[in-house]
């Protein structure tokens, strides 16, 4: 019995692309459990080799007397310092008190720990009333966890008094900032009222000795309790969006009763909303259109608009948003005001004139609405015919 062999071509071997392939797991390499189980493996400490070239007696014999102490190193004070202001920095991030207090005390202090008031209050001058708000917080957080004594925040104090000409030169309200604090430690119980009252600065002039005497005077303040909780003013994390339409309202009225268009911007600024500032331009706006009878009205409320977009106060997109709500509202803003048109148009082109709104604003005003007449009703119309004949 004879076979032939025939040479087959190369492409009369392959499969036929149409039909599904077969998918099989390759079998190279370890593959699952090809290591083993996870238990297999021994558990067991490996015995010592004497006879390794990198063996030493004295740290590889263990007898079993060793004892791990678990210890932090200890840092300078310069990098203290940064690493404080870090700490404070990602607090005004978050506003986790309890998370600062964790990241601190994996810091191997000094036996005094004054340098932690003494580095975060003066950090917090060139923030917002807002993160100073949070550094009182916090400083009394650290005393109620026994993280401070009183002692050191009495300590840190003093030495802030001590720097206190040179703060000056950096924050021209360090006086005011510092007197404050104080007054907030003295409230929750970190500091002590003789450390005011007893302070041996007092007896002396000096910016250190007014700073003392201005916390004198909020202490013995009639209802100074709510004076002392608010001392660093309302912030945007602790109110709604109702509370900071009254505020706009508010500055709103007071501009037309000082026409002071700088304070105007000042209280803006302090309303820490810069996603909100379009309800400054809505409300503005329909300010103008309701009393724009008065030719000092339109001009402080175009003055406002255009300083504040040429200070950064508000964006570009906060300032057409703005305007945009008034135009969507115009129909009903209207049957209120009838004449509002007409001042409408006035600010739109005063503001475009300063720079305020860009050229897409002004096209998008909608075109003055049409305003019929009112139909006469028969009666009238009657009436009216008798009239001309008498």
């Amino acid at each position: 019995m004879s076979f032939e062999f025939v040479s087959v071509p190369a492409f009369a071997t392959r499969q036929p692309r149409g039909r599904a392939r077969k998918c099989r797991p390759r079998k190279q390499g370890a593959g699952r459990g090809g290591w083993g189980r996870l238990d297999d493996f021994d558990m067991q400490p490996l015995p010592i080799d004497q006879e390794d070239p990198i063996y030493d007696a004295t740290n590889d014999d263990d007898d079993g007397s060793t004892e791990w102490v678990e210890s932090y190193p200890t840092f300078d004070e310069k990098t203290i310092v940064r690493m404080l202001r870090g700490f404070m920095q990602e607090l005004f991030s978050h506003g986790d008190v309890t998370e600062t207090l964790r990241a601190c005390e994996r810091v191997n202090w000094p036996e005094s720990k004054h340098i932690v008031v003494q580095t975060i209050i003066p950090f917090s001058f060139s923030f917002k009333d807002a993160e100073r708000e949070l550094t009182s917080t916090v400083l009394a957080y650290f005393v109620q966890q026994q993280f401070l004594s009183t002692g050191d925040v009495e300590r840190g104090f003093n030495a802030l008094l001590e720097q206190l000409p040179s703060l000056l030169l950096d924050a021209p309200k360090a006086s005011e900032y510092l007197y404050k604090f104080i007054t907030r430690a003295v409230s929750h119980g970190c500091v002590s009222h003789t450390f005011v009252f007893q302070h041996p600065l007092t007896s002396q002039d000096g910016p250190q000795a007014d700073v003392l005497h201005r916390a004198q005077a909020m202490l013995t303040a009639p209802h100074n309790k709510i004076l002392i909780d608010k001392i660093w003013g309302d912030h945007a994390e602790f109110r709604d969006l109702g509370f900071a339409k009254s505020r706009i309202h508010t500055l709103l009225q007071e501009l037309l009763v000082s026409s002071d268009v700088s304070e105007a911007c000042r209280c803006i600024h302090d309303l820490s909303e810069p996603h909100f500032v379009h309800e400054v331009v809505y409300q503005a706006v329909y300010l103008a259109m309701e009393c724009g009878m008065q030719p000092r009205v339109l001009d402080l409320v175009c003055e406002l608009l255009s300083r504040m977009s040429t200070s950064g106060l508000c964006s570009s997109d906060q300032m057409t948003m703005g305007f945009r709500r008034v135009y969507n509202a115009l129909d009903d803003i209207l049957i209120d005001l009838p004449h509002g048109y007409r001042h409408l148009a006035y600010v739109v082109d005063a503001c475009y004139n300063r720079d305020a709104i860009t050229a897409t604003c002004v096209q998008e005003l909608p075109q003055r609405p049409y305003r019929r007449r009112r139909e006469i009703s028969e009666a009238e119309s009657e009436m009216s015919m008798d009239t001309d004949e008498w």
